[in-house]
Formats: C-alpha cells, sequence, structure tokens
C-alpha cells in the first residue's frame, strides 16, 4: 500500500513540475518519461517523445552523440550541466539550459534532464532554486533512504520516507560522521570505507532488528571522489517472509520424520508458531466411527489458556458445531472474532481471530490468537501449505500403520506355518518310522500264518493280511496330505491323461459288487495338471459312490462318470442314484473327520480327495445328482 501512495506521489510531482523533465536510459540514450511540460517544449505528445533520441527533437546543432556523452557524464559524476538547442513547436530554434543527474530507482541508473528555455532568463534564475527542492520533495517521498558522503565519511544529505524505520528525521544526522553515527555495526564501516575508496558497493546490512540493502556509489570529478551517493531500501519484511518460507521448507523435511499422528500433530502446531506471529495452534484428529474431531496435539499457550495439562484434554469438536462444520465443508476458513461464534466447541474461552484448515479426512489445524486481528495474505498461504504438507504425513502414517499391521500379521501367518510345518514333519516321521514298519512286521507276520494255518484260522490271518494292507495304504495317503499341507498345499504336479485314471478307478469301483454299474464318458484326449496320486483321487469318490450309493434294498449301484472340456478347465461330474447327500452336510464333508452317518470308515478319504485336488490348483464340490443321488463336480486344471 506504501508503494502504491509513493508512486502516485512521484507522478503527481512529475506531472505538476512547470519545468520540462525528461527520464532518460543512460545506456541509450532514448526518453522512457516525460512530463507535460517537456512535451509543450519541443511540441510533441507524449507518446511521441517517448522512444526518441535528442537528436530527433534537436537542431543540427545538436546531435545525438553530442547529447549520450553528456549522458553518460552525468552517470560518472553524478551531476553534469550542458546546453542542447531543440526545436520548437512552431520550429523554431530553442536553447536550452540542461542539467543532468543520475539517480537509481531500485538499483536501475537513470538521468533525469531539467531542462529550462535560455529565453525566459528571469524565470530560469527565479525556478533555479526549485530545483534541487523538487527532487528534495521526490527524494523525501521515495519509501528508501538516500543519503551523501563526503570523501571524509560525513553525511552532507539524508533523506527519503525509509528513515522512519530507523526513528530518524531528514537531514537529522547531516555533518555528523558516518563512522561516529554507526560505530557499533562493523558491516556498515566496513562498506562506507570501501565506497570512500572508490569501490561500488552492493550489500545487505542489519541494524538493530532491520535490515537493509543498500547501495553505495563513489561519484569522482576529475578523477578524484568528491562524494558517495548512497540508497538504502528497508527489506525486513522481505527478509522475516524469506526466513519464514525457510523454517517451513525444514520443518517440512522433520515431518517425513514422524511414524504417529500424534507426532504429526506436534509438529505441525510448532512449525505453524514459528511461522507466523499467533501462539495459538492446536490439532484434532477425526474419528468417523463416532463422527467427533478429537484433539492430539497443541501449543502450550493453547493448552495454558483452556486451562489443561495435556493437548488431549483440550474441548472435542462435535457434530452442530461450527468447526465441525468448516471440517465436513473442506475448505480453509478464517474465524473472525470466535466470541461472536453460534454455536463454537470451545464456548467461553476468549479466543479471537482463526484460521481452520481442513485436513482432509484426518482431522482440523486451527491457528490463532485472543486478539481480532486480520489474517494477511503471506501468512494464510504459509499455513495453507503447511496444511498441505500436513495432510501428506497423514497419508503417510496411515499408509505405515497399515502396512505396520500386514506385517504383524504376515509374522504371525509365517510363525503358524513354520509351527504347522514342523508338526507334520514330526507326524509323517512317525507314519514313514513307526506305523509303516509296524504294519510291514504285521503283514509279515499275518502272510506267514496264513501259510501255515487252516478253516477259520487261515481266514483270520488272511483277515490280518488285508487290513494291514488297508492301513499302509491308507498310512501312505495320510503322508500325501500332510506333505502337501507341509508345503503349503503345492504339489509337484505334472501333465496326466485323464482317461485311463479314471476307466482304470471305475474298473476297481465295478469289481466291488455285482450290483454296481459304471457308466464313463470321458475325452481321450484330456490332460489334466495332477501326479500320481490322481487315481487314489478318482478311486476314493467312486468308492465313496459304491459304498454310500446303493438303494433302499441294497442290490444296485448306478454311477455315471462325466467329463467336459473348456479352455482353461477339465470338470469331472461322477453322479450316482443312491440316497444322496443331505443339504446342510454337503459343505462339511470335505473337511478331516467328517463322515456319514451309516459310514463305518475314518472319515478321511474325502478329506484326502479335497486336499489333493486344491494341491493340484482345482476345485471339489457336492451336489444332488439328476436322479436325486450324490453328485461329486472335480474341475481340475487343463493342459493343451
Amino acid at each position: 500500500m506504501t508503494a502504491d501512495i509513493d508512486d502516485r506521489l512521484y507522478g503527481a510531482i512529475f506531472d505538476a513540475s512547470p519545468e520540462p523533465v525528461m527520464v532518460h536510459d543512460p545506456e541509450t540514450g532514448r526518453v522512457l518519461d516525460a512530463n507535460p511540460a517537456a512535451c509543450a517544449l519541443v511540441g510533441l505528445d507524449r507518446e511521441q517523445l517517448l522512444g526518441t533520441d535528442i537528436g530527433d527533437v534537436s537542431s543540427a546543432a545538436t546531435a545525438t552523440e553530442g547529447a549520450m556523452s553528456a549522458l553518460q557524464r552525468a552517470v560518472a559524476d553524478g551531476e553534469h550541466c550542458t546546453e542542447w538547442e531543440l526545436v520548437g513547436p512552431e520550429g523554431q530554434r530553442l536553447s536550452v539550459d540542461v542539467r543532468l543527474k543520475r539517480i537509481s530507482v531500485d538499483g536501475t541508473e537513470r538521468v533525469v534532464a531539467f531542462l529550462r528555455d535560455r529565453s525566459d532568463q528571469r524565470a530560469r534564475e527565479r525556478e533555479h532554486a526549485q530545483w534541487d527542492e523538487q527532487i528534495r520533495t521526490m527524494v523525501d517521498n521515495l519509501p528508501v533512504v538516500v543519503f551523501t558522503l563526503d570523501p571524509d565519511g560525513v553525511f552532507t544529505r539524508s533523506a527519503g520516507k525509509g528513515l522512519e524505520s530507523l526513528g530518524q528525521e531528514q537531514g537529522e544526522i547531516v555533518g555528523q560522521s558516518l563512522f561516529d553515527v554507526y560505530a557499533g555495526y562493523p558491516d556498515i564501516v566496513e562498506a562506507a570505507e570501501r565506497a570512500l575508496s572508490g569501490e561500488e558497493i552492493r550489500v545487505t546490512q542489519p541494524i538493530d532488528d532491520l535490515v537493509f540493502e543498500t547501495w553505495y556509489q563513489p561519484v569522482f570529478d576529475d578523477g578524484e571522489l568528491v562524494q558517495v551517493v548512497g540508497v538504502a531500501r528497508n527489506i525486513t519484511e522481505l527478509k522475516r517472509r524469506e526466513e519464514r518460507v525457510g523454517a517451513l521448507s525444514e520443518a517440512t523435511n522433520d515431518l517425513l520424520y514422524t511414524h504417529t499422528e500424534a507426532a504429526v500433530a506436534e509438529r505441525v502446531c510448532d512449525i505453524a508458531k514459528r511461522i507466523i506471529d499467533r501462539p495459538i495452534a492446536a490439532m484434532w484428529s477425526y474419528d468417523a466411527d463416532t463422527d467427533v474431531l478429537s484433539p492430539i496435539g497443541a501449543t502450550e499457550t493453547a493448552t495454558d489458556l483452556a486451562g489443561v495439562e495435556i493437548a488431549k484434554d483440550l474441548p472435542e469438536i462435535g457434530p452442530g458445531s461450527d468447526e465441525k462444520a468448516i471440517f465436513d465443508a473442506g475448505t480453509p476458513v478464517v474465524i473472525e472474532d470466535y466470541g461472536e461464534l453460534a454455536c463454537p466447541a470451545a464456548s467461553g474461552l476468549p479466543l479471537g481471530t482463526l484460521l481452520c484448515l481442513p485436513l482432509g479426512d484426518h482431522g482440523l489445524l486451527c491457528v490463532g490468537s485472543t486478539a481480532v486481528e486480520p489474517f494477511e495474505g503471506p501468512d494464510r498461504r504459509l499455513l495453507e501449505i503447511l496444511s498441505s504438507t500436513a495432510i501428506a504425513a497423514l497419508d503417510r502414517v496411515a499408509r505405515e500403520t497399515t502396512l505396520e499391521a500386514q506385517r504383524a500379521q504376515l509374522e504371525a501367518s509365517n510363525e503358524a506355518l513354520q509351527r504347522r510345518r514342523e508338526q507334520m514333519e514330526f507326524f509323517n516321521s512317525i507314519l514313514r518310522h513307526d506305523i509303516l514298519n509296524g504294519m510291514n512286521v504285521i503283514r509279515a507276520r499275518g502272510d506267514l500264518l496264513s501259510q501255515e494255518l487252516e478253516g477259520d484260522q487261515r481266514r483270520y490271518a488272511e483277515t490280518i493280511v488285508e487290513w494291514s494292507d488297508d492301513i499302509t495304504e491308507l498310512t501312505r495317503k495320510v503322508r500325501s496330505v500332510l506333505h502337501r499341507l507341509a508345503d503349503d498345499g503345492a504339489a509337484e504336479t505334472k501333465p496326466v491323461k485323464l482317461a485311463p485314471v479314471i476307466e482304470s478307478a471305475a474298473q476297481r469301483a465295478a469289481s466291488m459288487d455285482a450290483g454296481v454299474t459304471v457308466d464313463i464318458s470321458v475325452h481321450s484326449d484330456a490332460v489334466v495338471t495332477a501326479d500320481d496320486l490322481l487315481h487314489d483321487v478318482f478311486g476314493n469318490i467312486l468308492t465313496n459312490a459304491v459304498e454310500h450309493g446303493r438303494s433302499g434294498d441294497g442290490d444296485t449301484v448306478a454311477i455315471s462318470v462325466d467329463v467336459t472340456v473348456d479352455e482353461e478347465t477339465v470338470t469331472v461330474r461322477i453322479a450316482d442314484d443312491g440316497p444322496g447327500i443331505a443339504q446342510s452336510v454337503r459343505e462339511d464333508i470335505f473337511e478331516r473327520g467328517k463322515k456319514g452317518s451309516d459310514s463305518g470308515g475314518t472319515g478321511f478319504g474325502l478329506y484326502f480327495v479335497d486336499a489333493m485336488v486344491a494341491s493340484y490348483g482345482g476345485r471339489i464340490r457336492a451336489q444332488e445328482s439328476d436322479s436325486g443321488g450324490a453328485e461329486f463336480v472335480v474341475e481340475l486344471p487343463r493342459v493343451r
């Protein structure tokens, strides 16, 4: 706002000056600006005059080269006087006294030409004293400090609105030595010494709580230093903003190392307090189950104001409150005066202006003070950047929490799997060494007895041999299942032609009873993924159909085996015309130890079938057959 006022004041003074004034680019000599008096002097509009050279509006007596030389002299010496012969509005020649002064605007050099028509000598003399006053008026109202030093470092000029920030009046230190006034500021003393030795200096210098960017320009006359011109610009607020942005950037990096929601809240509140001059900052976390925002972090000032020890004791933000409405809307809102809210979550607290920033679905950040004071644009922008960073940090924490839970679950699963594998190995070793060895001994003795005995005793010995073979076969199957379970159900599979396997298993089932018929429909070229135990899989299903599929009179069993093939799967349907399987037990019959109420078996057969089919990458289910009996549907991966 101050800069805008200064610009308008400068423009008003420039345009109102009764003396012709032009502003030149010292490098090209072209006219950059001209007041109405200068335009009237040469009879051109301002648009026509801008961009021209002096030679364009001069008689032959004043060439562009000569004008450029004068401009360069002014740049070197700070000021130079000359004469130009211009062409007036009526084509008349005008002899003009020209006073050229070098100025610096925001570090850019320009040359101001003050023109006086010599035809009015008395007016020129009368107004001569006004020229310096006009320059002083412009300089005094610029938002900078303009000063000059004599060769001994004594102030000969001190002007500009920038003096107000230093607590000085215009010209207050004129006549004093810089080395005395700023004896306690070694950076300023060093820069002045270098400038007085003839070096152009541009430096950033701190003065108490302020920071100035200062330009020192030595001015020479015939090779001798005559003065140093200085322009100092107050950049305190700019530096402060840079420091805030730097602090925000540093803090953003720190947030990368937070691993909990509470740690993020603590860090965010601390950052908010650092980057703006508002002592109150607090953060709430949203619980979707309760639809409530719970406090998780706050500055010490915030907890002290609320009269609590820790952040978690701050008031919750529930449905119906103004703060909850801001969170639900998802848009940052400035509460100008907290005391005027209709439904505040923390009624009774002496809060003033607050900026409430929703943090996505994670929660709400509120920053402010007890005073009613507006949030300036830069402060709000910094806090909005901080809130975006907080959302990113909370997203990362949520992902890490989920991954950690999954990791813990996986570790527990791996431990359980390892324990199961060890148990399987133990039981497998018992089957392999103890039971099988024992059964081999029993069978050998039974076989020997069957050869030596006669009559009933021989039949008893033969029964021992048969049971020994059955138990040995059962043990072999159990070992196969244990092997599959120990290896997470994976089998070492290979392509197996399906037709010979089913035909062999069907023949064995048909031979179990004279009343058993097995009708087979299988593609001769059907090949599936399986192993050598596939015969036992279908043998168990068909044997189960024979044993449980007899009709009510127990005379006959009709079994059908139908095979269909599609792009990826071979489906085998084994159906019988028996009493079927009750709907209530169809899901359970494949579990270990499950068996029908009329079964005399161990309940291992179908558990074995299910485990082996799964190890091949297939599926099995039981359902009702078309004839009302049982139907087992086996789906196996097809090999092409």
